[in-house]
């Protein structure tokens, strides 16, 4: 589903930056304010994302963009988060919340390959960062170190070092702007 809206969305960025292409289009139609990883980008700053690379996009319409950035939202706000950003917003988050996810990282100097991440007992694809990254106060409940062994006897995950089972108080954690 997140797969989905992500490849959605940039379908939709796409078009919308192939319609903004003139100086016309620009000046009749205004332009969409882009910020990746919290930092506002110029006209011509969206070319440069790596489709792979993105953990996130929220589409903010026009009235909530107006009512944060005032007249220049009027025609909405695009926020988009990288996968590095994301990991490093959700492992300062966690590491808030559990000292063994600290000792748990800091084992593997950070090595993010080495970590299964499991959400609400749904074991995390490859695209996980997008998902904890929303995580905060609003829905977090708990989080667990999982052994190497538990990995392997209750998921049947062989190649990673440990597991962290985080629980929140949602089956889905809903997507909604960090900012």
């Amino acid at each position: 589903m997140k797969q989905l809206f992500i490849l959605t969305a940039l379908s939709f960025l796409s078009l919308v930056a192939a319609a903004q292409t003139t100086d016309e289009a620009s000046q009749e139609h205004g332009n969409t304010v882009y910020f990746v990883d919290s930092v506002r980008l110029g006209p011509n700053g969206m070319g440069k994302q790596a489709q792979a690379e993105i953990a996130s996009i929220n589409i903010v319409e026009m009235k909530a963009a107006m009512a944060i950035l005032g007249e220049a939202g009027k025609n909405g706000i695009v926020y988009i988060e990288t996968k590095s950003f994301a990991r490093k917003r959700f492992e300062r988050y966690f590491k808030s919340k559990s000292a063994d996810y600290t000792k748990a990282l800091n084992g593997f100097a950070g090595d993010t390959s080495a970590v299964q991440y499991i959400l609400n007992g749904k074991v995390l694809d490859k695209d996980y960062e997008g998902n904890l990254s929303f995580i905060g106060d609003k829905v977090f409940k708990e989080l667990v170190i999982i052994s190497k062994k538990e990995l392997s006897t209750k998921y049947s995950i062989t190649n990673k070092q440990f597991g962290v089972a985080i629980k929140t108080s949602s089956p889905e954690v809903s997507i909604a702007s960090p900012f």
